[in-house]
C-alpha cells in the first residue's frame, strides 16, 4: 500500500513527531509512505518532499494576517503537491495540518475530489470548523451562521493564526467556505485524536463524514523510567509544566498563583519558557528541549501539571506518565483521556482550588506509583497506532472496489 501525508511540517512539533511515527511505522510493515511538507527541515530517514518557499509563505502570512484569508494563498505551492500526488498514485492521501500559509484549502480539495483517491484527515485541532482560529470553545451550526451577525472576538483575534485589529472581517465568510468546499467531498474520512474531538465535530457540519478516533502513539522506547534518579531526589515534591509557547491556553497564571501558595515543601520547574515571560523567583525556568533531554525532567518529577485551558490530546501527558510521572491536568478537550487515576488527577476546568488541594495531597514518587503509571500509557505506542491507521486504509481502499 502507498500512503501520502501532508503536514504543515516534518521534522519539529507534536505534528510533525506524528508525522514520522506514522511513515517509519509503515515502512517497518512494508509498506510506502511519502510525506510533503511545507516549512521547516527535513528529516532523512523518510521519504519527504518539500512544496512552496519563504516568499509564497510570506506573501501567505501578509494575506492571513491582514484580509483574515489564512489558507486561501499558496497557489504554486497547492498545485506542485497536486503534481507530486498525480505522479505518486497513492492508495491512501493522509491529510495533517493543511493551515500554516503553506497550502490552499479551496484548490486542495477541489483536486482531491476529481482524484477520487480516499482521503483521511487527521483534525489535529479545530481549524477546519472555524471562522479563523485553530481552538475554538463554541462550534456555529450552519444555520446559525447564516442568520446571526458572529464575529471573531478580540481574544480569538490573537490567536493562531493571528489576524490584525484592523484586518477585513471575514469570520462569518471563512465558515461558509469551509462549510461549502469541505462537506463537496465524497471521499473524505475524518479521524480525531480524541474522543472529545471526535464528540465536537459531529455536532457541526463535519458530522456527516465518517469519524474515527486513534490515539496519538508516542515512542514508547524513547520515554524510560531512571529508578536511580528517582531515589535520589530531594525532600521537596517536584513539580514540572512544558509547553512549546506558554499563552493563556496553556495555563501559566495557574502556575504563577501556585508559586505563592504552596510553599516550601513544592518545588516548580517549567519548561519552554522565554526570557520575555516574567515568572515569580521560585519558579525554575527552562528554554525549549528536546525529547531526549525531556525525560530526565519527567524523570525528576514527582508530578507533571497540565493547566491546560484548550487542548486535543497532549502528547506531554502521555510522554510524563511513559517516564513514571503522574499527571495532574484540568478536564480540558482530551487531556485527561490518558490519566491514570490511581496516580493522577484530572480536575474540573480553572478550578484552580481543586488544584491547589490536589498538589497539597500528592505523594513523592516511589518505584509502585511509576511502574503504576507507565503500564497505564503503554497502549498508546507507536505499534498501536499504525496497526489502527492500517486497519482504516484497508477499509476505505475495500470500499472502492
Amino acid at each position: 500500500m502507498k500512503i501520502l501525508q501532508v503536514n504543515t511540517v516534518v521534522s519539529y512539533g507534536s505534528t510533525g513527531i506524528i508525522c514520522q511515527n506514522i511513515a517509519r511505522g509503515l515502512i517497518a510493515q512494508g509498506h510506502d509512505c511519502l510525506t510533503v511538507y511545507g516549512r521547516g527541515g527535513d528529516v532523512k530517514d523518510i521519504p519527504t518532499i518539500k512544496v512552496g518557499n519563504r516568499v509564497e509563505q510570506g506573501l501567505h502570512y501578509l494575506q492571513s494576517r491582514f484580509l483574515d484569508q489564512h489558507g486561501l494563498g499558496s497557489h504554486y505551492a497547492t498545485k506542485e503537491l497536486v503534481r507530486i500526488i498525480k505522479n505518486y498514485q497513492p492508495d491512501i492521501i493522509h491529510l495533517h495540518n493543511i493551515h500554516g500559509y503553506y497550502l490552499n484549502y479551496k484548490t486542495l480539495f477541489k483536486e482531491l475530489q476529481n482524484l477520487s483517491i480516499p482521503v483521511v484527515w487527521l483534525l489535529h485541532d479545530q481549524w477546519a470548523i472555524s471562522g479563523g482560529p485553530a481552538f475554538i470553545e463554541t462550534a456555529y451550526s450552519i444555520e446559525s451562521v447564516t442568520s446571526k451577525k458572529i464575529e471573531r472576538t478580540q481574544a480569538e483575534k490573537k490567536q493562531y493564526p493571528s489576524v490584525s485589529r484592523i484586518a477585513l472581517k471575514r469570520f462569518k465568510k471563512n465558515i461558509l467556505n469551509k462549510y461549502q468546499v469541505i462537506t463537496s467531498m465524497s471521499n473524505l474520512t475524518l479521524v480525531t485524536p480524541s474522543k472529545w474531538l471526535e464528540y465536537f465535530i459531529k455536532d457541526t457540519f463535519l458530522g456527516k463524514f465518517q469519524i474515527v478516533t486513534i490515539y496519538n502513539g508516542i515512542d514508547t522506547n524513547r520515554f524510560t523510567i531512571d529508578y536511580a534518579d528517582n531515589s535520589e531526589k530531594s525532600k521537596k515534591i517536584n513539580i514540572l509544566g512544558a509547553a512549546n509557547v506558554w499563552d493563556d491556553r496553556k495555563g501559566l497564571k495557574y502556575f504563577r498563583r501556585l508559586a505563592e501558595d504552596l510553599g516550601s515543601d513544592f518545588h516548580i520547574t517549567l519548561v519552554g519558557v522565554d526570557d520575555s515571560i516574567d515568572l515569580p523567583p521560585n519558579i525554575s525556568r527552562v528554554g525549549r528541549l528536546d525529547s531526549k533531554q525531556m525525560v530526565a525532567y519527567y524523570n525528576h518529577a514527582d508530578v507533571f501539571v497540565n493547566p491546560t485551558l484548550g487542548d486535543n490530546f497532549p502528547s506531554v501527558n502521555v510522554e510524563a506518565q511513559l517516564c513514571g510521572t503522574p499527571v495532574i491536568t484540568f478536564d480540558t478537550g482530551g487531556s485527561g483521556e490518558s490519566i491514570c487515576r490511581e496516580t493522577g488527577n484530572i480536575i474540573q476546568k480553572g478550578d484552580y482550588q481543586g488544584l491547589l488541594k490536589s498538589l497539597q495531597s500528592i505523594k513523592k514518587k516511589n518505584p509502585q506509583i511509576t511502574r503504576t503509571t507507565r503500564a497505564h500509557v503503554e497502549k498508546f505506542g507507536i505499534d498501536t497506532m499504525v496497526d489502527d491507521y492500517i486497519r482504516l486504509y484497508d477499509l476505505m481502499c475495500d470500499s472502492r472496489k
